[in-house]
């Protein structure tokens, strides 16, 4: 059959409903974006255009619409992004967040990965932990004392993080050599993640648009290089649920090149070296 090409208002119109579903904000320049990677699903389905492919889409069919959305989330990602952001999160995050749970006289603390895609996010928190348990610098505290959930609304990027086996690429992508050898084992082409770490990350998918009430509270959260795909809108009312999702003194953390600040004025800015991370303001 011959592949369609998608119009101006077939784009348009499909643009609509991924950010109603997602979030996702795309703006004009994006078009070829969804042309690209939607194409092999609109041939799938049978479909003679993206006019009735968007029809098909919106009828509510479940697993046309998950398919959708694995397509078009960004899963770019890699162990341990941002390197000298890590060292503020072992010497700065992680000793305050065990100060305040001891102060509140909590054994369990608790972290969020929002948007985890494939996992390589929260495993860095867990190869973080089991490190610095190894060097004991958790003041009393284990790595299991750890809860860390990781949620991202791609069902295909889950099953991948749950997996917790990587392909060279996967594994090329920031991962110290240190680590590769104490946490993975080889079988076959892929790297399998040791189930120290495994077990210390819980993974659930979850839509940033829904409340998150359900997921819990929290003393870190982790929604890095995620703003930059939402709308001003979405952006304000992600990072409000996020400041309410937080345990009293806990922290909010994002990419290096998002400013949170400019769309919820609740959050005080904290520096360390060149990390940046946010807590809600008292009072």
């Amino acid at each position: 059959m011959n592949v369609p090409v998608l119009a101006d208002d077939e784009f348009k119109r499909l643009r609509t409903l991924i950010q109603s579903w997602c979030g996702i904000a795309l703006e004009d320049s994006k078009k070829y974006l969804v042309e690209s990677r939607l194409r092999d699903v609109v041939i799938e389905t049978g479909c003679a255009s993206y006019g009735e492919f968007y029809d098909k889409a919106r009828a509510g069919d479940v697993s046309l619409r998950d398919r959708i959305i694995d397509d078009m989330t960004t899963n770019e990602t890699s162990w341990f992004r941002d390197g000298p952001f890590w060292k503020t999160v072992r010497e700065v995050i992680i000793p305050e967040a065990i100060s305040v749970a001891r102060a509140d006289g909590r054994d369990r603390i608790s972290i969020w990965s929002a948007a985890c895609s494939t996992g390589q996010e929260p495993y860095s928190i867990g190869i973080l932990l089991r490190e610095m348990e190894r060097a004991h610098e958790l003041d009393g505290y284990r790595a299991e004392s750890f809860e860390i959930l990781a949620t991202d609304i791609s069902r295909a990027a889950i099953s991948i993080a749950e997996a917790g086996r990587y392909d060279p690429i996967s594994m090329s992508r920031g991962l110290d050599p240190r680590y590769r050898e104490r946490f993975f084992a080889k079988s076959g082409h892929v790297s399998c993640l040791s189930e120290d770490v495994k077990k210390l990350v819980r993974f659930k998918r979850a839509n940033l648009l829904d409340p998150f009430g359900a997921l819990g509270r929290f003393d870190v959260v982790f929604m890095r290089n995620v703003l930059i795909y939402f709308s001003s809108a979405c952006k304000s009312s992600i990072l409000a649920k996020a400041g309410r999702a937080l345990h009293e003194e806990g922290s909010v953390v994002v990419g290096a090149t998002e400013t949170p600040e400019l769309y919820f004025d609740a959050f005080e800015v904290f520096r360390h070296d060149r990390s940046t991370f946010y807590r809600v303001k008292e009072g």
